[in-house]
């Protein structure tokens, strides 16, 4: 079985970036500060990352499965 590369725009690469700095990020400070004794911060903390978490994944649909016209 011969698997596709995917297509992917220059926006959707830069948005994959900013989403493994951003887990990285937010899993140190819910690790290794006193912000981790705070319910509030990592439930609230939990919901960002999960909602963005969304977002990367419907853009990236978006680009694998949109219209390839604006492609190029």
């Amino acid at each position: 079985m011969k698997l596709k590369k995917a297509n992917l725009t220059k926006r959707t690469k830069r948005l994959y970036i900013v989403w493994i700095i951003a887990n990285s990020l937010m899993l140190v400070m819910t690790s290794f500060t006193p912000l981790k004794e705070s319910a509030d911060f990592v439930v609230g903390s939990f919901f960002v990352m999960l909602f963005f978490s969304i977002y990367v994944f419907c853009m990236a649909m978006q680009d694998e499965f949109g219209d390839k016209d604006r492609l190029g």
